[in-house]
């Protein structure tokens, strides 16, 4: 079977609720990614979706306020 890959983009910087604004998972997400199964994996990427889905900018913290360059 294929593995799942990681939605990480490198940009690993967590939000006030924890969740990080390059791949929007939460960091409990992050933290198990590596003991996943596909599944798992498959579920968060869903989890994720939502996140997305719910943010009116595609992420969760449309400001760059704070951003680093």
């Amino acid at each position: 079977a294929d593995t799942v890959e990681s939605p990480c983009i490198d940009v690993c910087e967590l939000d006030e609720q924890n969740v990080c604004i390059g791949c929007l998972r939460h960091s409990d997400e992050i933290m198990a990614w590596p003991s996943l199964d596909n599944d798992g994996k498959q579920t968060v990427l869903e989890r994720i979706a939502r996140r997305r889905a719910s943010s009116p900018s595609g992420t969760l913290n449309p400001s760059s306020e704070g951003a680093e360059f």
